[in-house]
């Protein structure tokens, strides 16, 4: 996510983060963390539009999980096999082909309702900046 954008979000996710670790809590619900795993936000672990796992994200997400149970002490009967079967290798040329055929279609029709939403995130994150500035 570009900068501006990221911290303009930032205190929303840190908001749901943190919901989810309540209800986690209250309930001794168990909860994946990816940020304790390993490989979890390694390009190779998601596809090519970057929303969902490739092959090795799901593995890697089943063995957090697995993990995760083991620790809970939930009997896992077969350990995650984190070979993968192989399949395309995506190469820039791919990257690019979603961008232009998926991903820009996505954002003109998104555009019209996420983009001024977006868009008054960021500048309130901004002139929020810079009323907290000191005057020189």
């Amino acid at each position: 996510m570009p900068g501006p954008l990221r911290r303009a979000l930032h205190p929303r996710v840190a908001q749901l983060n943190d919901a989810i670790d309540q209800v986690v809590a209250q309930c001794g619900a168990l909860c994946l963390d990816l940020h304790q795993i390993p490989g979890a936000y390694d390009c190779a672990a998601w596809s090519v539009d970057r929303l969902h796992p490739s092959e090795r994200g799901h593995r890697v997400l089943a063995c957090g999980f697995a993990d995760l149970l083991s620790a809970s002490g939930i009997a896992v009967p077969y350990p995650v096999d984190m070979s993968c079967a192989g399949g395309r290798k995506l190469t820039a040329a791919h990257h690019i082909g979603w961008l232009i055929c998926r991903g820009v279609p996505w954002l003109v029709r998104r555009g019209r309702d996420l983009l001024p939403h977006a868009a008054v995130v960021v500048l309130r994150d901004l002139f929020g900046r810079l009323r907290q500035q000191p005057v020189s």
